[in-house]
């Protein structure tokens, strides 16, 4: 799309200004420009479904003072296609209890129907530019709950670190995938798991992979039986015992 100067207007860049037209016009009552900005939503492909979202605070479209405001040190890093929410969902209840800052950044915005409630602010992330944000903010450590394609628009910041916790271990071959090695820390449930790995003649650097158990279950039986247990996940990402440690690096 071209301006009247002959200028490449970014389409990413209209997208925002269209939704800070839309948050203004409900603000103010102003039918016209929501309108407005509505028309031209709908030009760019974005649909009802989404921007509803943005207009009820399911998600947010960060700047960096937004993010730096909000201070969170750790983000659960979530992108695919449809039906990939739970992927999250399984982390979300153990991210809560964390007690650094966390928040959940999504690539797609269909992501959010998916996710359940949560009182994490979720990030709604479109392009590198906006990823970029999460450095400069000064977060820490991206969780990857999947490899997937978008992973390697945050792998390339060095200064922060990377943990792999996935969705669920089995046979499958994303669990002896060589793309596993671009982690700092592959946190597994225990020692099936890092066997798994060794048999399939990963280059395993020492101290690599990491067992966290199952802080999932162990949620569900802390409820039950064990109200002062702590999670092996929420003990490594405490200050001084990983997350906030100086960042991994390697020759």
């Amino acid at each position: 799309m071209q301006s009247r100067n002959a200028q490449v207007i970014n389409e990413d860049q209209l997208v925002c200004y269209a939704y800070e037209k839309l948050l203004t016009a409900k603000i103010f009552g102003d039918v016209d420009l929501e309108g407005a900005a509505m028309r031209t939503l709908l030009d760019l492909g974005e649909h009802q479904a989404e921007y509803q979202q943005v207009l009820t605070g399911r998600f947010v479209i960060p700047d960096l003072e937004r993010i730096r405001r909000d201070a969170p040190k750790v983000v659960l890093y979530v992108s695919g296609l449809e039906k990939v929410g739970y992927q999250a969902n399984m982390w979300i209840p153990v991210l809560e209890r964390l007690s650094v800052k966390s928040a959940i950044v999504i690539r797609e915005k269909h992501i959010a129907e998916e996710l359940i409630p949560t009182v994490l602010p979720i990030y709604f992330m479109r392009t590198m530019r906006d990823v970029e944000n999460l450095e400069q903010a000064n977060v820490r450590t991206i969780l990857y709950p999947a490899n997937t394609q978008k992973n390697i628009h945050t792998l390339r910041f060095y200064r922060m670190n990377h943990y792999f916790i996935n969705h669920g271990e089995s046979d499958k071959v994303v669990n002896q995938s060589k793309f596993l090695m671009a982690y700092d820390k592959l946190l597994v449930g225990g020692e099936m798991a890092e066997r798994r790995l060794k048999d399939a003649n990963l280059p395993l650097r020492e101290g690599q992979v990491v067992h966290v158990g199952r802080p999932q279950a162990e949620l569900m039986l802390e409820k039950l039986d064990q109200p002062t247990k702590k999670l092996k996940l929420c003990c490594m990402l405490q200050p001084g015992k990983g997350l906030l440690r100086k960042p991994i690096t390697h020759p």
